[in-house]
């Protein structure tokens, strides 16, 4: 799992919790439309459509790393089908216009594009500007988390490796 999806197995993927569901509620998951993240919902909420970043989707645990897709082995595992997932694009992509109700309700009378995300500790990266294959990044917060930028997929006991906010790229953090 961990060479595949590149998580380790702990609390962090939600893959445990969707598998725990198909064995226990099966007809649950079966019946379930959509199966997602918080950013996918709020996509969704904002948009209407069901669409995600790569580099949000990745810690369901259900993710191809090296890929940069859905594991159809992931998906085995957990009892999902590939349609109950949504479309996934890349961080930075342009997803589409926010509904015009919500922007209105902000006080904005323009039109706002919804662009895809990416996950605390690759924003943090980004945040600092540790945006180079030669920088590297701390963030500290719930936990000490430091990483690297890579242009390809790695594998190792001692990292994990996400999808970066950089489309292309991955990020190898290490919990401390």
């Amino acid at each position: 799992i961990h060479q595949l999806t590149g998580f380790q197995p702990d609390v962090t993927p939600s893959v445990y919790k969707i598998a725990w569901l198909n064995d226990h509620e099966p007809e649950v998951l079966q019946r379930a439309h959509k199966v997602v993240g918080v950013h996918a919902y709020l996509v969704h909420a904002m948009t209407g459509r069901w669409i995600d970043s790569a580099a949000a989707a990745d810690s369901l645990g259900l993710f191809d790393m090296a890929n940069l897709t859905w594991s159809d082995e992931m998906l085995g595992h957990a009892g999902l089908r590939e349609e109950q997932l949504c479309e996934l694009v890349p961080a930075a992509s342009v997803i589409g216009p926010i509904d015009p109700a919500i922007t209105r309700a902000w006080g904005l009378d323009q039109e706002v594009q919804r662009v895809a995300a990416c996950g605390d500790g690759q924003a943090a990266a980004l945040g600092v500007g540790a945006i180079g294959l030669d920088e590297a990044y701390l963030n500290m917060g719930t936990a000490l988390v430091a990483g690297v930028h890579s242009p390809g997929y790695a594998n190792a006991e001692a990292f994990r490796t996400d999808a970066a906010g950089i489309p292309g790229q991955l990020c190898r953090p290490k919990t401390i």
